[in-house]
């Protein structure tokens, strides 16, 4: 074996092994144009710039931390590339020198931490979005302390609040109280009554009949209650016909069902929570039909059979769940 050879062998061993970042092919042991050494690297916040790039084929790449592409060339890199727009992260670096014919002569690794860029401020006063109350208007956020209008005529001395955008005053003095009960006029629902405002839940009486479970409401003067449901029986369904109708009255439920089918199960009429409380079917020829009803409640179940003929009419009636 030539000495010179195994010299040159153990020379690129060494070079190698020292510099884990930047790998060199080839049999030229002195920098060149063409040499990764020439490459320069530099970033600031939200970009990253690599230079002196030359070489016959160049391949960039740079991907995040998942390891997403955010830039790359091969063969079309200019001389100084300059990646920028880039946010805050931790990006990875592949440049790789190749000849004409895609031999490998160099490549270069590196990782690259960015603090981020500009901050987004779409009202552009120079305060982050992130930190600003309001970043479509401008004139905020403003000076705790600033005088302002809560547009609220029970209020005096209106300020902006800590948080530089909430506008809030003082009450009014209490200067009118009617009934004497301890509450101011404008804030009392009933200042000519001292029995309200009462606690909301208080059980009371809206007078109406169809209703229950009164209670005073919110605004510690309105009395509402919830109506009253009464549990859908089969036996309020009432099946009528004559030679050339079908008539089903008594239908009320949260939701029915009807659905009526000739002798050959084509469906004649059907209708779901739309159903009305008396649904009558006519133009019906001589035959007979079957007709269901289900009647969808919670907790509760029943069926009910009955056989009606008239034609040859035959009647089911079902309600369930």
């Amino acid at each position: 074996m030539n000495s010179n050879n195994l010299t040159l062998k153990y020379f690129f061993a060494i070079l190698l092994i020292s510099f884990s970042t930047v790998q060199i092919f080839g049999a030229s042991s002195s920098a060149s144009a063409n040499d990764c050494g020439t490459i320069a690297i530099s970033n600031d916040d939200s970009s990253i710039t690599v230079s002196g790039l030359s070489a016959p084929i160049v391949e960039v790449n740079i991907f995040d931390l998942d390891y997403n592409t955010t830039f790359y060339c091969l063969g079309t890199c200019n001389a100084t590339e300059v990646v920028s727009g880039l946010t805050a992260s931790t990006y990875t670096l592949k440049i790789k020198y190749f000849d004409d014919d895609y031999n490998l002569i160099c490549r270069v690794d590196d990782i690259i931490t960015l603090s981020g860029g500009p901050c987004a401020d779409a009202d552009m006063d120079g305060i982050c979005a992130e930190d600003d109350c309001d970043d479509n208007d401008a004139n905020f956020p403003m000076t705790a302390g600033t005088p302002c209008d809560d547009f609220n005529s029970n209020t005096i001395n209106d300020q902006i609040q800590q948080d530089g955008c909430t506008c809030l005053g003082m009450p009014l003095p209490c200067t009118i109280d009617n009934d004497g009960d301890g509450v101011c006029g404008f804030e009392d629902c009933d200042d000519n009554n001292p029995q309200f405002p009462m606690a909301v839940g208080t059980p009371c009486d809206d007078g109406d009949t169809t209703t229950e479970n009164d209670e005073i409401q919110s605004d510690g003067c309105d009395c509402a209650g919830t109506p009253i449901t009464t549990a859908a029986d089969c036996d309020n369904i009432l099946v009528s016909n004559d030679d050339s109708s079908i008539t089903v009255s008594g239908l009320s439920a949260p939701i029915v069902e009807v659905n009526i089918f000739d002798l050959d199960y084509n469906t004649t009429f059907y209708c779901l929570g739309t159903c009305n409380a008396t649904e009558v079917v006519s133009g019906l020829t001589a035959s007979t039909y079957t007709l269901k009803r289900m009647w969808h409640l919670s907790m509760f179940r029943c069926w009910n059979i009955r056989n009606t003929r008239a034609s040859q009419f035959r009647t089911f009636v079902h309600f369930h769940v």
